[in-house]
C-alpha cells in the first residue's frame, strides 16, 4: 500500500503504478502540454485494459478512468519520474482523446481553448490528428475533426 506522502511526491508516477498500461491524456494531457490555462486537480487516464469507465479517489485525488476501444500505441510518450515513470499522450493524441470524450475533457469551452492553442503550435498537424484517430479506431473523432476543419 502506498502512503499519501509517497503518492503526492509523484502523483503521475504513482498513478502509473496503480494503473499499469494506462496513460495520462485528455484534460491531464492538455495541462501537461500547456494547451490550457485552466487547472484541474483531477487526473484522466485512458486504457484499453480498463473493464469500464470509472471514477476513483486516491488520497482525495479524483482519477477518471476511460476505457478506449483499442490499444493503439501511437502518440504516447514515456516520462521518467521518481516513482518509476509514467506515460502521457503527445500533444496530437491529447487532442484526439479530448474529442473522443468531450465531457471528460472539460466540455466545449476547454476543447475550443485547446483546439486554438494546438493550431498555434509550430508542430500542429491536422493530418496527424486524423491519422491518430483512424489508428485508434475512433470514427466519431474523425467526424469531429472534419467538422472543425470544415471538410
Amino acid at each position: 500500500m502506498m502512503t499519501a506522502e509517497a503518492f503526492y511526491q509523484d502523483v503521475r508516477g504513482a498513478l502509473a503504478r496503480l494503473y499499469p498500461g494506462a496513460y495520462l491524456t485528455s484534460w491531464s494531457g492538455a495541462e501537461w502540454h500547456g494547451l490550457t490555462a485552466s487547472f484541474s486537480r483531477d487526473y484522466v487516464l485512458f486504457s484499453p485494459l480498463f473493464e469500464k469507465d470509472d471514477t476513483r479517489r486516491h488520497y482525495n485525488q479524483l482519477v477518471s478512468l476511460k476505457k478506449i476501444p483499442m490499444a493503439a500505441k501511437v502518440g504516447l510518450i514515456q516520462v521518467d519520474s521518481p516513482a518509476g515513470g509514467f506515460t502521457v499522450a503527445d500533444v496530437h493524441r491529447t487532442v484526439v482523446d479530448m474529442l473522443y470524450d468531450p465531457v471528460l475533457a472539460g466540455g466545449d469551452e476547454i476543447i475550443d481553448e485547446v483546439w486554438d492553442n494546438y493550431l498555434a503550435l509550430p508542430n500542429a498537424d491536422t493530418n496527424t490528428l486524423c491519422r491518430y484517430a483512424a489508428a485508434c479506431g475512433m470514427p466519431a473523432v474523425l467526424t469531429a475533426l472534419k467538422e472543425r476543419l470544415g471538410v
